[in-house]
């Protein structure tokens, strides 16, 4: 991240605090008298296009809105906001307990900020009786509440999409009706999350390391709506029972901001160029190794404590947090934990165990099956890793073959 990048991700960060100063300040209170919605009020969704600046952008956001000139309310109910100041803030997200809350915003604060970023905005006004109005936003009135606003986030299960639908799920009941023809299956959460960090190549690695199997499963219609794109198509197919009649649940679509031209660049320095060129770094000090009786023994040291690090840090996600994503990941077949024990008698003095380099051998042949099966891996491996695996691969034979003329 560069220092450009920085100030931008602390100005939003500053923009979403202040902004939840300004929480229920068009009049509405979460511990106020309850409001009764004119007949003049609608309810409505707001889907913001992927954004280009930060990672977590990409994936877009959605809100719901309720707006009622009579009480003078036009609110954006948003359930994609969480506070650096709560308790131990940093030490739950490592163990996976991201406390995200609902917060409401003054929507017209809400569309400027995307609008502002070039971010298109479409509405889905929804198609809902009196009743079902006023049920939706009392709802919404109790789950604002500092007691009933925050629950814990799930990359792909309970998000700022999922919980959209979950309102309506709640609120109407039978009434609403899934058409799950609105999108031909087939993806999986990793292939979906693939297409939108396209140009955000260190964000793509960093989410295919870290996350595994799970990400993997082949997706219902439904599941799909994790993503704001897809809740609003959802929505948009949707029916609902109107006085014992079904009509379509989205009345009205409509374009509140279409964006410009975008700006984007993944730059020169990614995962493929960095990895290739260890990898081609690795080839000629092997060579130079092999043919000058030279060892550059600080090389595997460096190369394999790294990988051992991220293997224990894949590993601790997977059996020691509450990230439900990062469990089984095969990526801890590269990047094994168990590196760091050959690191460690590399760093001794005098005669090595002969099994090491029998474990070197075995990661040689282990790091050649991955190559030859890479196809058939269940899990979806960047493919950035393969000039890792390669350098992994020359470094393991060149290591057993150093080991064995000692």
């Amino acid at each position: 991240m560069t220092i450009s990048d920085s100030h931008h991700m602390t100005a939003r960060i500053l923009k979403y605090t202040l902004l939840l100063v300004f929480m229920f300040a068009i009049g509405i209170a979460s511990q106020a008298e309850d409001v009764v919605l004119s007949g003049e009020a609608e309810i409505s969704v707001v889907v913001a296009d992927p954004g280009t600046a930060e990672l977590f952008e990409v994936f877009g956001h959605p809100a719901i809105r309720v707006f009622d000139p009579v009480n003078r309310i036009d609110a954006a109910f948003n359930y994609g906001v969480f506070d650096f100041n709560q308790p131990n803030f940093y030490l739950n997200f490592t163990k996976g307990y991201l406390n995200y809350m609902l917060a409401v915003w003054p929507y017209p604060s809400f569309e400027a900020s995307y609008i502002s970023e070039n971010r298109s905005l479409t509405e889905y006004v929804l198609n809902l009786s009196q009743q079902q109005k006023q049920e939706i936003f009392d709802f919404l009135m109790n789950n604002a509440k500092p007691e009933n606003r925050h629950y814990y986030y799930d990359y792909f299960y309970d998000n700022c999409a999922t919980r959209i639908w979950d309102v309506f799920d709640e609120t109407l009941k039978d009434d609403l009706h899934f058409d799950s023809g609105y999108v031909e299956t087939g993806h999986s959460f990793r292939t979906l999350v693939d297409s939108l960090t396209v140009n955000k190549p260190w964000g793509d690695f960093g989410i295919d390391l870290c996350l595994g199997l799970p990400m993997d499963k082949k997706l219902t219609s439904y599941e799909y709506m994790f993503l704001p794109e897809f809740l609003g198509r959802g929505i948009a197919k949707a029916t609902i029972e109107i006085d014992g009649k079904t009509v379509p649940f989205t009345k009205e679509k409509r374009l509140i901001f279409q964006s410009g031209p975008k700006e984007i660049n993944a730059g020169l320095f990614t995962p493929n160029t960095l990895f290739w060129s260890i990898f081609i770094l690795a080839l000629i000090v092997t060579i130079i190794e092999f043919f000058k009786s030279r060892n550059f023994n600080f090389l595997d040291i460096l190369i394999f404590g790294v990988l051992g690090m991220i293997g224990l840090l894949l590993l601790v996600l997977w059996v020691a947090t509450n990230h439900s994503a990062a469990a089984d990941n095969l990526n801890i077949i590269w990047a094994n934990p168990l590196y760091l024990i050959g690191v460690f008698y590399l760093l001794k003095k005098g005669k090595n165990p002969g099994w090491l380099s029998w474990f070197f051998l075995t990661n040689l042949i282990v790091m050649i099956l991955l190559l030859i099966f890479w196809p058939l891996n269940p899990q979806g491996i960047n493919v950035a890793v393969i000039p890792i695996i390669l350098t992994l691969g020359i470094r393991s034979w060149y290591v057993r073959y150093r080991l064995r003329m000692n």
